[in-house]
């Protein structure tokens, strides 16, 4: 959950890569280009991740008023993965075999056969699972290259931020603070 909804869980970050001039339209187009795109109907395990307006997980398509106040971008990521449960495959698998079993008369099923039967039925079960929907909230200083991550997916909204804007994110420790302007140095 982000900072809106009341989470503490906060990582500072840093971009070191130079922005440009154009830094704007090269972030909108990504933010375009990955907006999150809800697929209920996924048979895949695999999360599904983009952009949504910080104060409005369900709202996607941003426009440039929606994700820069001044000189901070402020986005939101929605990550929604989907997961059977372990007990539930095991018994809709078991049911499939014995199917199979009786329908082929077979006594036993062979260990490729039962793989198969049970890719097949934790497919179905996940096309008919309602995806856990995660929240994510970033506000990067476009001209200090601080950021903010409120969320606890640090290698999703990594990969995402690098996706869109071509920068890359570092986290920001302890000795670069101390080492920062005015700050503490090896010399003193």
């Amino acid at each position: 959950m982000g900072i809106l909804s009341g989470s503490s869980t906060y990582t500072r970050l840093r971009v070191l890569d130079h922005t440009g001039n154009d830094w704007r339209d090269r972030v909108q187009d990504g933010i375009d280009r990955l907006r999150f795109v809800e697929n209920l109907q996924a048979r895949s395990s695999e999360p599904v991740c983009g952009w949504v307006k910080v104060d409005d997980i369900g709202r996607a398509p941003l426009v440039l008023n929606d994700w820069l106040w001044s000189n901070v971008a402020v986005m939101g990521i929605r990550v929604d993965g989907k997961r059977v449960n372990a007990k539930l495959l095991k018994v809709k698998v078991a049911e499939a075999v014995r199917q199979v079993m009786e329908a082929k008369g077979l006594e036993r099923i062979g260990a490729q056969h039962r793989r198969e039967i049970r890719e097949a039925v934790e497919e179905d079960l996940l096309a008919r699972a309602l995806p856990g929907v995660q929240s994510m909230d970033l506000a990067w200083d476009v001209e200090s290259g601080d950021v903010l991550l409120f969320g606890r997916d640090l290698d999703t909204a990594q990969q995402l931020f690098h996706d869109t804007t071509g920068a890359r994110l570092y986290p920001f420790r302890m000795v670069d603070w101390l080492a920062g302007p005015g700050g503490w140095t090896w010399e003193d």
